[in-house]
């Protein structure tokens, strides 16, 4: 099965990119924790504009177990969430300019609101998920 997904998702051109996100808490804006944005282009595809539904959920169920196995380990010290798109198309990706993308989201953020700063956990929670999306052959861009 991992080599399949992995077959899926080299042929794909499949990465990663990291970003801080934020919220608003009292009137302030406040670094609670990582946005993992992960893309895999559209190679000729029938239809341009939408993910192919088989291959979309071939790919994503490996990325919301990651998520959902990250988020269990560290048992509430923050939140990790999975978010699909599967009808959804995206432009403008890097190394893909002018193709479509497909896009998946894991968020590592603080419990909200946030009572603390970002810290250990949410820090462990993205190595632990960049630890995984590399075993799947997804590399950070």
């Amino acid at each position: 099965m991992t080599e399949d997904v992995q077959t899926l998702f080299k042929g794909h051109d499949a990465f990663y990119e990291v970003s801080s996100y934020y919220v608003m808490a009292k009137g302030r804006r406040v670094h609670a924790g990582f946005d993992v944005d992960i893309y895999a282009a559209r190679i000729d595809h029938a239809d341009p504009f939408m993910p192919p539904p088989k291959e979309y959920a071939r790919g994503s169920a490996p990325l919301t177990a990651i998520a959902k196995r990250v988020g269990d380990d560290i048992a509430g010290a923050c939140c990790v969430e999975a978010f699909s798109f599967p009808t959804i198309a995206t432009f403008g990706v890097r190394g893909h300019a002018g193709e479509p993308a497909a896009m998946f989201l894991i968020r590592i953020s603080l419990p909200l609101p946030p009572a603390r700063l970002i810290g250990a956990p949410e820090s462990q929670a993205l190595a632990e998920v960049e630890r995984q999306l590399k075993a799947l052959g997804i590399a950070r861009r």
